[in-house]
Formats: structure tokens, C-alpha cells, sequence
């Protein structure tokens, strides 16, 4: 048989093919991860952005019970969160609501939860596309569902006040319970002043102040009342706080109205997005009917965040009702009979001698709170709750 003599010029042809086949797979690993560092950079960008629109969707869903506004908050807020190319992309995550966390049935008559979620979102593939069986996209996706954890017998997030109330009208079916009137227009003293002295309804030196536990002082009082404590209450009383504490009370309470004094700032204490008070256009007083409104639907006197410095509902607080009777002294023991929802009417003054605050019983509370885990729920029937993010059963995108 006879063999044909190597030549340089069929090496020559070898080393090219070679050569080739070599730069297309460094080209493909090369771009595999450039292009998939990319997609997954966009993925990241993308389940923050559904993370945020879960929270701000459940939390709304939860506190207002529409549906609608819900899905509303939960697009606004997808939309405020894209970052990069995504915000350009035109995306628009699919919202569903919820009763039930596992199985999640979209639609019922209560629901709860709420998930936003984008199935498929195609990122362009550059350099990998030379590889055999990559196509030049790449779908990325994500899901992200939220809604309230109960918080047990631990009440968090509490105003460090207590209102004195009827303990024998506990029953909040009729639209009035503990002597109160739910939604009535009307104020309620949640903190008296020194020039009340014939009228202490907690007892002689207490002006209706709790004590938390998060060290003596007026620290703790203006931590708590410009929402930086984040602590518990256990147990089924509250101890009273003597004293009068004037500047940490006011330094504290009116950063919810973007009144800053005494070293607060809004980076620690946001304002509310609608800090307007006193009366409207036509003579009334404004109530939480009117707050919601505006809240809703403008104008707000403090943009929300990120961009802003608002933050929706820094005007309601969770405050005990207590059994005041047979209260004697300023520092003592008294009975929780449960929690109210209060919307905060007007600031409140430095001044010992006038120093009161006060705010409108608008319901009872389902006040937020300060639990990272605990187990998934089905049971609408719990008091006090906080909106966190849960595994979405049905996707391994959350």
C-alpha cells in the first residue's frame, strides 16, 4: 500500500481546523460566563424587585383589604425597583392574592397572601451562542410571595402609652369596644400632661407612659415613639412609667409628622407621606378617612421611598387598652384587655403643662411586628401579625 508523504502544507491544514475548533471553545466558555454572569446579575435584580412588590402588595392587602389597591401598591412597587436594563424591559410581574400560603388558590373571599411573579423573561446570549445547543437567549424568572406571620403572645411594636378602657366591653363586633367608638370622629388622650393632675386616670405622676424594655430614661420613650423599638411586650400587663419625659416624647412622636429636633433625623425616623393636619379646605377636621384618601391618592406632602423620604401609615400606632381600676401610683401593674389601631391627628408640644397626644380609635390593631421566622400559617384568626416574605410552594424561583 502506498502512504502519502506528510507535507507541510497538510499540516498546515490540520493545525488551522484545530486551531479553529480550539478559539470557538475558548470563545464559548469565555462567553458562557460572561452571558450567564449576565443573566444571573439580571435574575438577582429581578427577584429583589419581586421581594419588595410581595411586601408592599401583602402589607396593603393585610391593612386595607382590597384587593385592587394591593395589586396597585405591588406594581408600583416592582416598577420603582427595576434596576439596570430591566427597567427598560417593559416587565410586568402577573399578582395573585391568596387565603392560603400551601396550596396557593388565587382568588377567596379573605385573602392574605400575595405572590408577584414573571415566568419568562429572555435575556440576549452574546458570545455563548457558539456553543452546540445554546440558542441566543436565555430565559431568567423569579416569584416571590408575602403575608403575615402571627406573632404568638408576644406583642410588638408598641407605643409606649396605654388609654384607660371599659373592662367590661371587650366585644368589637358592634364597631365599639373598651368605651370606644372605632372610627368616630373624635380624639382620644393616649398621653396627658401635667396640668391633668386632677384627673389622673392611671394614677398620680404616671401621664399614661409604659415602661418597655429598653433601658431607663427618655431614650427608650423617644426610640419607641419615633419607631425605632423594635422589642416585645410578653404577658398579659404592662408596667406604668412615672414621669413626664416632655422633650424625648416630642422628639420622638413628631418625626412621624417630619418634625426633626433633638438629633433625629428622617434617615433614622422617616416621615409619614401625608403629614397635613389641622383643617381642610371646607372647615373639617382631618380624620383618617381623609388621610386615606391622600394617602391613596395624593398629593403627598413626603414622597415614598426609595426615592423619597415617606413611608405609608407612620400615623397609626398600636396602643394597649388597660384596666386602669384601683391604679394607685404612678409606677405599677396593669391589665392588657387588648390593642387598638390609632391615627395620629397632630404633633404634640414641648411644653409639660400642655404636652398631650392624640389620635383616633380606627380599629383594632394588627400592628406590625419584629419576628424573623416562624412557621407558615392558614389561619386568619390571629391578633397581632407582621408581613414577611414566604417560599413560594409552587416555584423554586422564590
Amino acid at each position: 500500500m502506498n502512504v502519502l508523504p506528510s507535507t507541510p502544507h497538510s499540516q498546515r491544514g490540520v493545525t488551522m481546523v484545530l486551531f479553529t475548533i480550539g478559539m470557538v471553545a475558548i470563545i464559548g466558555m469565555a462567553g458562557l460566563a460572561l452571558d450567564m454572569g449576565h443573566a444571573y446579575l439580571n435574575k438577582t435584580r429581578l427577584q429583589n424587585a419581586l421581594d419588595a412588590a410581595a411586601l408592599s402588595g401583602a402589607k396593603v392587602l393585610n391593612d386595607m383589604h382590597d384587593v385592587g389597591q394591593a395589586t396597585a401598591a405591588a406594581l408600583t412597587t416592582f416598577n420603582m425597583h427595576l434596576e439596570g436594563e430591566l427597567a427598560d424591559a417593559g416587565l410586568v410581574p402577573t399578582v395573585e392574592v391568596s387565603e392560603t400560603l400551601s396550596p396557593f388558590a388565587p382568588g377567596g373571599i379573605n385573602p392574605r397572601y400575595l405572590r408577584a411573579r414573571v415566568n419568562d423573561f429572555p435575556m440576549q446570549v452574546w458570545l455563548a451562542q457558539v456553543l452546540p445547543g445554546i440558542g441566543n437567549t436565555q430565559s431568567v424568572g423569579g416569584s416571590a410571595v408575602a403575608g403575615p406571620i402571627p406573632l404568638g403572645p408576644k406583642k410588638c411594636d408598641i407605643a409606649p402609652m396605654i388609654i384607660c378602657a371599659d373592662p367590661g366591653d371587650t366585644d368589637c363586633s358592634d364597631g365599639n369596644c373598651f368605651g370606644y367608638s372605632m372610627g368616630g370622629e373624635e380624639e382620644q388622650t393616649l398621653k396627658t400632661h401635667s396640668g391633668n393632675s386632677s384627673d389622673w386616670e392611671v394614677g398620680p405622676g404616671n401621664f399614661q407612659l409604659i415602661e418597655l424594655d429598653c433601658g431607663p430614661g427618655g431614650d427608650c420613650v423617644r426610640d419607641a415613639l419615633s419607631g425605632e423599638y423594635e422589642g416585645c411586650i410578653e404577658g398579659d400587663s404592662v408596667t406604668t412609667k412615672p414621669g413626664n419625659t416632655v422633650g424625648p416624647v416630642a422628639q420622638g412622636f413628631n418625626t412621624r409628622f417630619g418634625i426633626y429636633q433633638g438629633g433625629m433625623s428622617s434617615s433614622e425616623a422617616p416621615p409619614d407621606v401625608v403629614t397635613y393636619r389641622d383643617f381642610d379646605s371646607s372647615g373639617n377636621y382631618f380624620w383618617h378617612e381623609g388621610y386615606l384618601s391622600r394617602l391613596q391618592n395624593g398629593p403627598w406632602d413626603y414622597s415614598p421611598q426609595p426615592e423619597g423620604m415617606g413611608v405609608p401609615q407612620r400615623r397609626i400606632l398600636a396602643v394597649p387598652f388597660g384596666n386602669c381600676t384601683g391604679t394607685t401610683d404612678g409606677r405599677g401593674e396593669v391589665e392588657v384587655l387588648g390593642y387598638g389601631c390609632f391615627f395620629m391627628t397632630r404633633p404634640t408640644s414641648h411644653s409639660g403643662n400642655t404636652q398631650e397626644i392624640y389620635g383616633q380609635f380606627i380599629a383594632e390593631c394588627k400592628a406590625d411586628g419584629s419576628v424573623i421566622e416562624a412557621p407558615p400559617i392558614d389561619d386568619d384568626d390571629f391578633d397581632l401579625y407582621k408581613i414577611v416574605l414566604y417560599k413560594d410552594p409552587d416555584s423554586q424561583d422564590s
